[in-house]
């Protein structure tokens, strides 16, 4: 629900949520040695991340991280923990980078600009972003093949334009019986 990257959830601490203005902050954290792959930046909170933040908040092993291990430490068995949550699923096993890309493209597929979608999961250059023109482009493809069953029927004869009361015109089906 966020795009953030596997090292940034990893690193993800209760200071770095800010549930009055509902954002997370993308920071380096020198404690860990660690810092963000690109800029720090700031990811808006959904209302359903902020329910789900606030369960685990309830639930915390650790005052500091977010997603601790049972130790309350560092968990950097995220992958591990997410494969099995799919397995137990029954749905197909994935990876935390393929749900940051279905976060980019499920945004592109909304209508999200590239710009914005660069900006939330912090890509330096927009150029990284393109990738999801190209969803759009499929997405977009898909929804226009929904007319294929009807430009069928009516290279059949089986759709008539009829004309409304308001001047307008509208494709419908032909009518077998005697108006």
């Amino acid at each position: 629900m966020t795009g953030m990257r596997k090292g940034e959830v990893e690193h993800l601490t209760w200071a770095d949520i800010n549930f009055e203005l509902g954002v997370i902050f993308i920071q380096a954290k020198p404690e860990f040695d660690w810092r963000p792959k690109t800029d720090e930046r700031v990811v808006p909170i959904s209302p359903t991340l902020r329910k789900v933040l606030l369960e685990q908040f309830d639930q915390r092993r650790s005052d500091q991280l977010v997603f601790a291990n049972p130790q309350g430490n560092l968990d950097t068995h995220i992958l591990e923990r997410l494969q099995k949550t799919c397995a137990r699923a029954r749905i197909k096993i994935s990876t935390v980078h393929a749900l940051r890309h279905s976060f980019g493209a499920h945004l592109r597929m909304a209508g999200v600009s590239l710009a914005d979608i660069g900006d939330l999961l912090g890509h330096k250059n927009l150029a990284t972003t393109q990738i999801y023109a190209k969803v759009q482009q499929e997405h977009l493809r898909a929804a226009v093949s929904k007319l294929t069953p009807l430009v069928g029927r009516m290279s059949r004869g089986e759709l008539v334009v009829r004309q409304l009361p308001d001047g307008k015109s509208v494709s419908a089906p032909k009518s077998d019986s005697k108006e």
